[in-house]
């Protein structure tokens, strides 16, 4: 990934006569907590690129039936099934119980109750599947989630050798 400087940004205007293009980090850093979160996220895309999902750039925002919006962390299709997935990006921190469930609901009805999640460590993870479960109770719904660490650390899923290392598939 190239990020320019000002200097930089002025000669490559100068050299083209056009702006340059904005990087995927300053559009990602704008719609993200912290550069931490950011840089998950970029890391979540590579992972999921090389396990076969066509990462589609930029996430568009989707209506949802309370009139409110929902934009993923990453908008990818699974090249062997054709799947269109939303994948959630979440760190280990504690955020606010109620905004959470909302998140959660938000993306039950984006994704059609299919949940996708990439989260940084395994503690994590189950936090997330935690909450998942405790915000969608009683709904049918499937959720695949996974961790950086695990996966960093050579860790499939023992079923299909996949990078979802946690997946609940609703009644």
């Amino acid at each position: 990934m190239l990020r320019l400087t000002e200097d930089g940004n002025v000669v490559y205007q100068s050299l083209t006569g056009k702006p340059p293009k904005e990087n995927e980090y300053e559009w990602l850093i704008r719609r993200h907590s912290s550069s931490e979160h950011t840089i998950l996220n970029i890391q979540a895309a590579e992972i999921l690129a090389d396990a076969g999902y066509l990462i589609k750039g930029q996430a568009q925002e989707i209506q949802l039936s309370n009139g409110g919006t929902f934009i993923p962390d990453i908008t990818a299709i699974n090249q062997s099934t054709g799947e269109l997935v939303f994948v959630e990006v979440e760190r280990d921190v504690h955020k606010d119980q109620m905004a959470r469930k909302q998140k959660w609901m938000n993306l039950y009805e984006a994704s059609n109750g299919n949940l996708y999640v990439f989260c940084d460590n395994l503690t994590g993870q189950r936090a997330i599947q935690g909450e998942i479960n405790l915000a969608l109770g009683g709904l049918i719904y499937n959720s695949f989630l996974t961790n950086l660490h695990g996966l960093r650390n050579g860790k499939r899923s023992e079923k299909d050798g996949g990078i979802w290392l946690s997946i609940r598939r609703g009644k």
